[in-house]
């Protein structure tokens, strides 16, 4: 899995959120080159069948 927490957005561009060494939000880069949107689309497709739906996510904590 990506070490990056990012955000794809009408698959035409990723948001990817930089933290520092607490967690804390410290920025954000915006990507529309097709490699970079290519690959986070891979990995959305990859995991996104082995998410718990947000409705369940209660249930399962």
């Amino acid at each position: 899995m990506p070490e990056d927490d990012f955000y794809i957005l009408d698959d035409e561009r990723v948001v990817t959120l930089r933290f520092d060494q607490a967690t804390n939000l410290v920025g954000i880069d915006v990507d529309d080159t097709p490699a970079t949107v290519a690959h986070s689309q891979r990995w959305r497709d990859m995991v996104w069948p082995l998410a718990t739906h947000h409705a369940n996510l209660a249930e399962a904590h």
